[in-house]
């Protein structure tokens, strides 16, 4: 059953995969001050902290209302949920490297 939930579980990994897809595209543009891509990507890492979240947790609650209901959860909703979850860790990683990296210098 595919839920509202998990449709929007699904469009905000997509979102976030579309973000992450464009920082990379961005490497081989790395004039200027600051680079392209630390733009874009610290941009995205912010997006992540918002985003990321919400999309974990309509996974989660599709997740748990599949259980409570005793329905078939949708096939989307585990790769969702790792994916948002997924992509908050590396904004939490990146975040935390770019902070010591700032204070280190």
């Amino acid at each position: 059953m595919n839920s509202p939930l998990v449709k929007v579980a699904v469009w905000l990994a997509g979102a976030l995969a579309l973000g992450w897809l464009a920082t990379i595209g961005a490497l081989p543009f790395g004039g200027g001050h600051p680079p392209l891509w630390f733009v874009i990507g610290l941009g995205v890492v912010l997006s992540s902290f918002v985003v990321a979240p919400i999309g974990a947790a309509a996974s989660l609650a599709h997740l748990w209302q599949a259980r409570r209901r005793g329905f078939r959860p949708s096939r989307l909703a585990a790769p969702a949920l790792g994916l948002n979850l997924l992509f908050l860790m590396v904004a939490v990683a990146l975040w935390f490297w770019l902070q010591s990296e700032a204070s280190r210098r």
